[in-house]
């Protein structure tokens, strides 16, 4: 297994767990959310569009150790991004909300396909002012496959 499928089955896992979520689009209509890979399209011009709400799925690092039977492992971002002009609602209650259900989703089964969230779970909010836009995020870290060495004298 590689990186980039860790990437892609992070990606399907938040498909499945956020398919029926709606949240508030530039619109103001409710929106599903939109899921990429890596990083969320940047728009070119003011007609573009933003694909608020999203969330992205990105392997940030990893770790392969030198002996050969520890585990590789490595750390996967889940960058949130929603959007509310609404300045009686607490701008970062969406995105808390969203947070925490991943956080139960990996604590109550830390298993995804082939891979195993190892460690700590950290998230963050974002401290710049971007209003009406909101942004968070979530970090996570798996063990992988471990490949073997091969001894062709074995």
């Amino acid at each position: 297994m590689t990186n980039k499928h860790l990437q892609q089955t992070l990606k399907a896992e938040l498909e499945r767990m956020f398919k029926d979520y709606r949240m508030k689009g530039e619109d103001g209509e409710p929106t599903p959310f939109h899921f990429f890979e890596d990083a969320a399209p940047i728009p070119k011009t003011d007609e573009d569009p933003t694909f608020i709400p999203y969330m992205v799925a990105r392997v940030s690092a990893g770790k392969v150790p030198d002996d050969n039977y520890l585990f590789t492992t490595a750390r996967a971002l889940i960058i949130i991004g929603t959007y509310e002009n609404n300045e009686d609602y607490p701008s970062n209650t969406d995105i808390l909300q969203i947070i925490d259900k991943v956080i139960e989703r990996f604590q109550k089964q830390p298993n995804m396909g082939e891979y195993t969230r190892t460690g700590d779970i950290e998230w963050t909010l974002s401290d710049e002012d971007a209003y009406p836009y909101h942004f968070g995020g979530v970090e996570l870290s798996f063990i992988l496959p471990t490949i073997f060495r091969e001894d062709e004298y074995a």
